[in-house]
């Protein structure tokens, strides 16, 4: 008799405890989606700028990556439940005083300015650069980088890295002699490049205060030109480094090429840039020839 009561106990806790655990979970379950949902309503109104409306005033044209600019802005903005506008002031001084002293009596909680005139530009060098060389701080500012990375390419040139990087150039079963990948090596000679083009780029959207993806076409034709013409000329003078060389080539490419834009009109400027690479892949060609 006691077995069969003891049976009937464990029958029945059998039969009731997955009942009472899955009970349990979704009791719990639905718990933690409570919590959730309280913590995400504490989070949205717990947010110190909700309600507020601020301005972005812009300086410049709307172009492609000032508007993804405010599209950020905005995004942002309404994540934090503020109302946001962007003003976009089409380079206009005149229309950047009247747009901040708008929104300024206009009820806005709070502005952010962002300028990109060319009378604001580079206000740290125009007190220590004499009155004569003020229109030159673009061309200074450029020739100064350019000769840092200059600089720090050549003392990396002499170090082993750079040694395989050349040697990758010149003969690719060395490098694998010596054990190292020239994969690698030539990945990390394309990482170089592409860093010293974005630092191109950036220079070049700060002084323009726009950018448009096709600026950058036909750059591997000046820089193919510049090193053809500077090692060409210099290759025989011991003492001037390749990356000399080629910043020289690359400043007598821009001056033909600003030559012949003065005696032939602007439309015909992709002609003048082939013809002259044409010439200057010819010469190439013929030293190589009598060398050999």
């Amino acid at each position: 008799m006691k077995k069969k009561i003891m049976a009937l106990v464990l029958a029945a806790s059998m039969i009731t405890v997955p009942f009472a655990t899955a009970y349990a979970s979704e009791k719990d379950a639905a718990a933690e989606k409570t919590e959730e949902s309280a913590d995400e309503t504490k989070e949205t109104t717990e947010s110190p700028v909700a309600g507020k409306k601020i301005a972005y005033i812009m300086y410049m044209t709307p172009a492609t990556i000032f508007q993804m600019w405010s599209d950020s802005f905005t995004e942002t903005a309404e994540k934090l439940g503020m109302q946001a506008d962007t003003f976009f002031c089409n380079d206009s001084a005149d229309t950047w005083k009247q747009t901040i002293e708008q929104c300024a009596q206009g009820g806005y909680d709070g502005l952010m300015v962002s300028h990109g005139g060319q009378e604001y530009a580079y206000d740290f060098l125009t007190g220590i650069v004499p009155e004569s060389m003020k229109s030159y701080v673009t061309l200074i500012v450029v020739l100064i980088l350019a000769v840092v990375c200059k600089i720090i390419l050549d003392l990396y040139m002499n170090t082993k890295s750079g040694y395989l990087l050349r040697a990758v150039g010149d003969n690719e079963t060395v490098v694998t002699a010596l054990a190292k990948d020239q994969g690698n090596v030539k990945i990390l000679g394309l990482a170089i490049a592409n860093g010293l083009v974005s630092l191109a780029g950036c220079v070049f959207a700060q002084e323009e205060r726009v950018f448009e993806i096709s600026m950058g076409t036909g750059a591997i034709v000046i820089g193919l030109a510049s090193v053809i013409i500077g090692t060409s000329i210099f290759k025989k003078i011991s003492f001037v480094k390749t990356t000399t060389a080629v910043i020289i080539g690359s400043i007598i490419y821009k001056a033909c090429v600003a030559v012949a834009i003065r005696n032939f009109e602007p439309q015909a400027m992709k002609l003048i840039t082939a013809v002259l690479f044409l010439i200057i892949l010819v010469i190439s060609m013929e030293r190589k020839t009598k060398v050999k």
